[in-house]
């Protein structure tokens, strides 16, 4: 007699994350991968969470990739490559050519440069030449080559989203300059719609935290205090995309509901060195503990979820001036005793 079939657990894991490419905050990207895969994958995570209501993705987006998507979305930085692809080849000297060959052909052959005809018929020429000979190509076919190496490497589906992108797509060869800095336009366009994307989830399709954090596999906590500190004032999240505040400052300067204030707050933490617990014991000498404000509802709230990511369970936290409770809810002995091996085990 067969046993029975067993189901298979598969765990869909995206790692987000790009290094510092940059010799300097203003300087060009050495590397492109931020810019390209933010147009080729980063956007769909959001996306494909819509289309499977059953999914679960785990991914993880770090501060520094964060603070490429502004660079690239709001400061209009570029990369080596996106440098040349909006640049006028009549100025380009030998050695960029040189670049051009050795670097425009990073893409995987089957899946980005064989269903491009044009593409495909450079690289042919290329490896045929064996050699790096910057001749093999005319200024047209670099012109072709820094196009289709762009076009290649965006997600074929927002040539719907982009009328221009899908003729774009459509032509094939004969790209002017006008249609490279027109394909750099639209991917800032693209890296520009990332983040909000994830605070759409929420605002139009009515999901709760625990839902968000369940689709996407990662801690109610995690989505929490990610979500609250985008609601920081524009001029604070900019502070703390360049890594002039943590995350830490950031959670308590919610507290400040008053925008203006809380942006003159988060410049004194700047200038004068403040910690955490320099704002905290600010806070907490403006009003006494007891009043039921929101600054401390907020601090609760931020307990409240690291226990739970801790324990695996819901608790409630109930302040009071000098003392309180914590209650921890379990449903089978099974987990009472998976509650107490956590706390002996700490």
């Amino acid at each position: 007699m067969a046993s029975p079939q067993k189901k298979l657990s598969i765990a869909f894991y995206w790692h987000m994350h790009q290094p510092v490419y940059q010799l300097s905050p203003e300087g060009d990207y050495l590397m492109p991968w931020v810019r390209l895969h933010a147009v080729k994958d980063y956007l769909d995570m959001a996306n494909i969470v819509k289309k499977f209501k059953n999914i679960k993705l785990n991914f993880n987006i770090s501060p520094v990739l964060l603070n490429g998507f502004e660079n690239y979305g709001e400061k209009n930085l570029h990369d080596l490559h996106s440098r040349f692809t909006v640049s006028n080849i009549e100025d380009f000297t030998t050695d960029d050519k040189n670049f051009i060959l050795n670097n425009f052909f990073d893409s995987n052959y089957q899946s980005m440069i064989l269903k491009y005809p044009e593409y495909r018929r450079l690289y042919q020429k290329y490896q045929e030449s064996g050699s790096d000979d910057v001749n093999i190509f005319t200024n047209q076919e670099y012109s072709d080559l820094m196009a289709l190496f762009n076009l290649a490497w965006m997600d074929p589906s927002y040539k719907n989203e982009y009328p221009e992108l899908k003729k774009l797509y459509k032509k094939g060869k004969n790209y002017t300059q006008e249609d490279r800095i027109k394909i750099i336009e639209i991917q800032r366009d693209i890296i520009r719609r990332i983040v909000p994307e994830y605070k759409e989830l929420i605002e139009n399709y009515n999901l709760r935290q625990q839902d968000l954090a369940d689709k996407l596999g990662i801690s109610r906590t995690n989505v929490t205090n990610t979500l609250r500190i985008l609601n920081l004032d524009k001029r604070v999240i900019k502070l703390a995309v360049e890594g002039k505040l943590s995350e830490g400052h950031c959670r308590s300067l919610l507290a400040i509901a008053d925008p203006d204030k809380q942006y003159a707050a988060a410049l004194r933490i700047i200038e004068k060195g403040q910690t955490v617990r320099d704002i905290e014991r600010t806070v907490k000498n403006r009003k006494k503990i007891a009043e039921k404000d929101s600054r401390y509802e907020a601090v609760y709230r931020d307990i409240e979820d690291s226990f739970q990511s801790f324990f695996g369970t819901k608790v409630k936290l109930s302040a009071k001036k000098n003392s309180g409770r914590i209650v921890i809810q379990y449903s089978t002995n099974d987990e009472l005793e998976r509650l107490l091996d956590l706390i002996k085990n700490r």
